[in-house]
């Protein structure tokens, strides 16, 4: 099996893909019922709104952060208070679809302040890009911590230098440590280091088709491909089409302040003629 089979049958068999699409889901809907072009939102704005709903519904669905399970020892009540809060905010088709039992531990594994989650040996980070552009995304125009990552995978040159990644701020980077090339990096992964991901969003402004792919980056800084393997979870279909399931979500609208559309009926055969007679005299 390839890398790309091994990571999505591991991350599929414990309900993690499953989390991850209702996550983008459930984010992409909200973020653009909230979208309003008319009073000077822009794609910014959409971009913003999406990333920040996909990192608070993805800590929902492996209940990290604000949303982790009380211990089993604080009772009944604070299990209920812990359930009110983790459906808070959430629709009525999100809390019935939103996944309530992964059956591993996800935890949420921030590195360098770009939030991100890790299950066993794969870890994965968020990135937006524009909508139909996923493979083209620019990995050395990212953020420090994106490029490193994908940097993992390399460019052409096998003999670029790596920085070394760090956790957080407790673990500061030291310049003089162990710098690696990116062969070297790609020998470390494979004898069993961390495998990292990213989990790639967009959404059409006009339409609110959406977007969502995992996989593994590529430093493309000298062109070619930016992923070294890519898996659609959310997005077009094989005929090239939105294959959005859940749809745009629909704008609310005062029905009083919207005007009738304009009917115009197509006169009948015999108004025709009687038309054409009063013409002719």
């Amino acid at each position: 099996m390839t890398e790309q089979e091994d990571v999505l049958a591991a991350l599929r068999a414990v309900g993690i893909v499953d989390a991850l699409e209702w996550a983008a889901r459930s984010a992409h809907t909200q973020a653009f019922q909230d979208f309003r072009p008319e009073t000077g939102h822009d794609l910014v704005v959409l971009g913003t709104i999406a990333h920040a709903l996909i990192r608070d519904r993805q800590d929902r669905a492996f209940r990290c952060m604000k949303y982790a399970r009380p211990a089993v020892d604080d009772g009944a009540e604070a299990e209920v208070e812990a359930i009110d809060t983790l459906i808070e905010g959430l629709t009525d088709r999100d809390q019935k679809e939103m996944p309530r039992e992964i059956s591993v531990p996800v935890i949420r594994k921030n590195l360098n302040g770009s939030p991100g989650w890790r299950y066993d040996n794969y870890q994965w980070f968020l990135a937006s890009y524009t909508y139909g552009e996923v493979g083209q995304i620019p990995w050395g125009q990212k953020s420090p911590t994106k490029k490193s990552i994908a940097a993992r995978m390399g460019g052409n040159d096998r003999d670029q230098l790596v920085i070394p990644m760090y956790d957080g701020p407790d673990q500061p980077l030291n310049l003089s440590g162990d710098f690696r090339t990116i062969a070297e990096e790609l020998v470390k992964a494979s004898a069993g280091g961390v495998v990292q991901l990213i989990l790639a969003h967009a959404i059409e402004p006009l339409t609110g088709f959406d977007e969502v792919f995992l996989g593994r980056p590529r430093l493309n800084t000298e062109g070619g491909p930016s992923w070294d393997w890519l898996e659609k979870l959310i997005g077009r279909g094989d005929d090239g089409m939105p294959s959005r399931v859940h749809g745009p979500a629909p704008r609310p609208q005062d029905p009083d302040s919207v005007a009738d559309a304009p009917v115009r009926l197509r006169p009948s055969i015999t108004e025709k003629r009687a038309t054409q007679d009063i013409k002719g005299q």
